[in-house]
C-alpha cells in the first residue's frame, strides 16, 4: 500500500456548500452511504422542507454555507446523521458538528498528541466514521473505538493488530453485530502482514481475523508481508457477504520482501464466521504497487450480480458473485490514470460506474444488461489528480481533486461547476 502523497491535503477546515436556503435532510451514516457503496444519494425532487435538491440546473447557485477549522489534515469523508456531521482528522482528533451552523458541538481526541512528531504521523485518523444508532465506530492509530453519538465519549475500544507500524486506513463498517475493518501500514515503510478483523459490537473483542497474507504462499525460507486492506468493506447484505480490496505484496516494501502469491492484489470475499474465502487475483506477482486501494461496490444486471473494483494499475475490474461468494468469469475495462477513488454507481437496467482518476479524468463506465462494459464518457476534469471518491445526487456528480476545487459533472459527462476552495493551503 503506498498513496501518491499528491492525494494528502493540508485541509485544516471543513467546508459545507449549501443551495441557498437549504438544510441538511438525508442521513450519510458511513463511508460511500450504504452497504454496497454506491455513494448515490436519495434525494430527489424537492424535499419536506420546501428545497429543491442538487441537480444540473441549480449547481451553480452552490455556494460556501460555513467553514470550521479543525486543525488537522482531513482525508476521511464526513458521515451525516440527524442534522450532525462527524469527522476525523490527522491531528488524532474526532468532532461532532452542526451540519446547517457548522458549530462544533463535540471533540474527542482519541490519539495522545504526545505520541506526535514532526517526522511521523502517529497521530493520523485517515478513514471516515461509521454512526450505527447512538454509536460512532471509527479506527485510530491501530485501535477501533466505539464512541457514544451524543457527546463523542469512549464507550469501548479495542486494539486491532500490534504488528509495528501497523495502522487503521480502512473505514470501519458495522453490519448484524460485527464491525469489519482492515489493517494497512503507511507509505509500505514498514509493510505489514495484510488482515480483515471483525470485532463484536457486544463483547467488543475480535471476533475472528482473516490473514490476507498466506505465508505458507512464501518463498521457502522467507518471511512475506503485505496485502494490506486499505480500502473499506462493501456487504452483500442478503447472503452475508463481505468484500474487500488487497494492497501490493512485498517485494514493494521498504525494506522489501519476497511475493506471496496469496492474496496481494485481490478482490476477496469472506463469509461466515469463522469466514471461507473465495477471491479473485488481478495480478499475480506484482511488482509495481498496483493495489487496490479503492473501496468495491455491489452492483446488479438482470442474469448476474457483480462486485466491481478499481486498482491502481488503471483497470476497473467487474467480478461476478453469488451466494457463497466470488464466482469465474471477470470482466474488466482498462481505462487509465492510477485508480484510488471509488467509483459512485447509478444503478437501473444498465449500471452505470463514475470513475475519477490519478490522471484528472472523470470516467463514466456502462455495464450494460448482460454485463459488458464500455466507455461512453471521458471528461478531462483537472490536470491535478482526481482521488476524492464521487456522490451522485439526482442527475450530477460531485468529486475533490488534488487542484483543491470541488467539481459537478453531469452524468452524461459534462462539467458543469468548479468551486475553488479560498483557505488553500498546498499539498503535503
Amino acid at each position: 500500500m503506498r498513496y501518491p502523497h499528491s492525494m494528502i491535503f493540508t485541509t485544516l477546515t471543513i467546508s459545507i456548500l449549501f443551495l441557498s436556503t437549504a438544510h441538511a435532510q438525508e442521513d450519510w451514516p458511513k463511508y460511500r452511504r450504504e452497504y454496497f457503496n454506491t455513494g448515490h444519494s436519495a434525494e430527489t425532487g424537492t424535499l419536506p422542507n420546501g428545497v429543491t435538491t442538487v441537480n444540473s440546473k441549480n449547481i451553480s447557485s452552490l455556494a460556501l454555507k460555513w467553514s470550521q477549522a479543525l486543525g488537522g489534515l482531513i482525508t476521511g469523508s464526513p458521515a451525516i446523521v440527524k442534522g450532525s456531521v462527524y469527522v476525523a482528522t490527522w491531528g488524532g482528533a474526532i468532532y461532532k458538528l452542526d451540519a446547517v451552523s457548522g458549530v462544533i458541538l463535540a471533540h474527542r481526541q482519541l490519539v495522545p498528541t504526545s505520541i506526535c512528531t514532526s517526522s511521523n504521523h502517529n497521530c493520523r485518523i485517515a478513514g471516515s466514521p461509521m454512526v450505527a444508532g447512538v454509536i460512532v465506530y471509527i479506527g485510530a492509530n491501530n485501535i477501533l473505538y466505539a464512541l457514544k453519538a451524543s457527546d463523542l465519549s469512549i464507550a469501548w475500544s479495542t486494539p486491532i493488530s500490534s504488528q509495528a507500524g501497523a495502522e487503521i486506513w480502512s473505514s470501519p463498517v458495522e453490519f448484524n453485530g460485527l464491525v469489519y475493518l482492515g489493517i494497512a501500514s503507511h507509505a509500505d515503510a514498514p509493510c505489514v502482514k495484510g488482515a480483515v478483523y471483525a470485532v463484536n459490537t457486544v463483547t467488543h473483542k475480535i471476533q475472528w481475523v482473516f490473514n490476507t497474507l498466506d505465508e505458507t504462499s512464501c518463498p521457502s525460507g522467507t518471511n512475506c508481508v503485505g496485502a494490506a486492506v486499505w480500502s473499506s468493506a462493501a456487504i452483500d447484505t442478503m447472503n452475508d457477504i463481505v468484500f474487500f480490496g488487497t494492497g501490493n505484496p512485498g517485494s514493494n516494501c521498504h525494506p522489501s520482501t519476497q511475493n506471496a502469491t496469496r492474496y496481494p492484489d485481490s478482490i476477496i470475499a469472506l463469509k461466515g464466521s469463522p469466514p471461507t474465502l473465495t477471491n479473485f487475483q488481478a495480478i499475480a506477482n506484482d511488482i509495481h504497487d498496483l493495489d487496490f486501494g479503492s473501496t468495491p461496490v455491489l452492483t446488479n444486471t438482470a442474469t448476474q450480480k457483480w462486485v466491481a473494483e478499481a486498482s491502481k494499475n488503471g483497470t476497473v475490474y467487474f467480478v461476478p458473485r453469488g451466494s457463497a461468494g466470488i464466482l469465474s468469469g471477470t470482466l474488466s475495462i482498462h481505462i487509465g490514470g492510477n485508480l484510488i477513488a471509488s467509483p459512485a454507481v447509478q444503478a437501473g437496467g444498465s449500471n452505470n460506474l463514475y470513475q475519477p482518476t490519478g490522471g484528472g479524468n472523470f470516467i463514466k463506465i456502462t455495464q450494460s444488461s448482460t454485463g459488458s462494459l464500455s466507455e461512453p464518457a471521458h471528461t478531462f476534469v483537472s490536470s491535478s489528480s482526481l482521488f476524492s471518491a464521487p456522490l451522485i445526487v439526482n442527475d450530477v456528480a460531485l468529486f475533490g481533486s488534488d487542484d483543491f476545487k470541488l467539481h459537478a459533472a453531469t452524468l452524461a459527462g459534462s462539467l458543469e461547476f468548479s468551486h475553488q476552495w479560498k483557505d488553500r493551503l498546498g499539498t503535503s
